[in-house]
């Protein structure tokens, strides 16, 4: 019998890593603080922080980053992360090495909250 979330012949879907505060999940359950991240990641969370300030006008401040990798032609469908453990109404993606079309929604928390979208291209 086929289980539909395996994919035969790969032994994962998606392969991540958290740093800051926990990320609350059934599939990650360890986190590293911001401090100890790759330089690399550094850099990258500068540029979204950068950008988002561009674009809002204030200077967010992150707590978390979430760096997850995705094999080619695989996709992740709607959920909700963390329910009542996120705090803050800024989510910020981007993607480093390959297309990706990422979609967000906001939760029920956050409908009252009505800001103008913002969609930013390279």
């Amino acid at each position: 019998m086929r289980e539909p979330q395996k994919v035969h012949g790969q032994r994962t879907g998606w392969f991540g890593t958290n740093y800051g505060e926990p990320y609350n999940t059934r599939m990650l359950t360890d986190s590293t603080p911001l401090e100890r991240m790759p330089r690399v990641l550094h850099s990258i969370l500068e540029r979204m922080l950068d950008t988002v300030e561009e674009v809002l006008g204030e200077r967010p401040s992150f707590h978390e980053l979430l760096t997850i990798g995705n094999y080619p032609k695989m996709s992740m469908g709607w959920h909700n992360d963390g329910g009542a453990t996120v705090r803050g109404g800024i989510v910020a993606s981007t993607s480093v090495g390959g297309h990706a079309t990422m979609k967000f929604g906001p939760n029920n928390v956050y409908l009252i909250d009505k800001r103008a979208s913002h969609q930013i291209r390279p």
